[in-house]
């Protein structure tokens, strides 16, 4: 079993709810999500050891720095918990909308090379090959900006999130956008 089947048996019993009342199938598909948990708590254990709060290294730091600001505040959402469930996030999802916005951008570099000849003329003139890219970079290359832009417009890259509606009409910037009637209560 590779991960990529892990990931897609997660998002099935996400589609597919009544999945979930199979005693052994839940614990099955989820085995590997309770493994990161495990390696990232430990790792904010680690991090808590070794936290200096005049250095930042990292996104845990950070949220270390704004615990100990509001340590008093017992309404706040700054605890351990949510640090291990933010920075679950940050691997987890993060992790996979990168490598399918990276999956879909080399098929659309394969199917439009006149494309992908532009942006590797934008990026060696402007970075070179001598030097790593900056985030300063950006400004200086908007037709790979939009190319990037546009892969994540055009391509699929989480086919099987939460759906959205609205609950009521709504206008935005004059476009209208009705409720979503269902067929049972309108």
């Amino acid at each position: 079993m590779t991960e990529y089947d892990d990931k897609e048996q997660i998002k099935i019993l996400n589609e597919i709810p009544f999945l979930n009342h199979i005693p052994w199938l839940a614990d099955y598909v989820v085995e590997s999500e309770f493994e990161l948990l495990a390696f990232l708590k430990e790792m904010i254990v680690e991090h808590q050891k070794t936290w200096d709060p005049s250095y930042t290294r990292d996104f845990i730091d950070a949220y270390l720095v704004e615990m100990k600001k509001v340590k008093e505040d017992g309404s706040t959402s700054f605890h351990d918990g949510n640090l291990l469930m933010t920075t679950y996030d940050l691997f987890s999802v993060g992790t996979e909308t990168t490598s399918s916005t990276m999956r879909w951008a080399v098929l659309f570099m394969l199917l439009y090379p006149d494309v992908q000849s532009k942006v590797q003329e934008e990026i060696d003139r402007v970075i070179g090959r001598e030097r790593k890219p900056t985030m300063a970079d950006v400004l200086q290359m908007p037709y790979t900006n939009a190319v990037i832009h546009e892969v994540q417009r055009y391509g699929d890259i989480s086919p099987l999130a939460l759906p959205h509606m609205t609950y009521r009409d709504m206008e935005i910037k004059g476009y209208l956008i009705p409720k979503v009637r269902s067929v049972t209560n309108d």
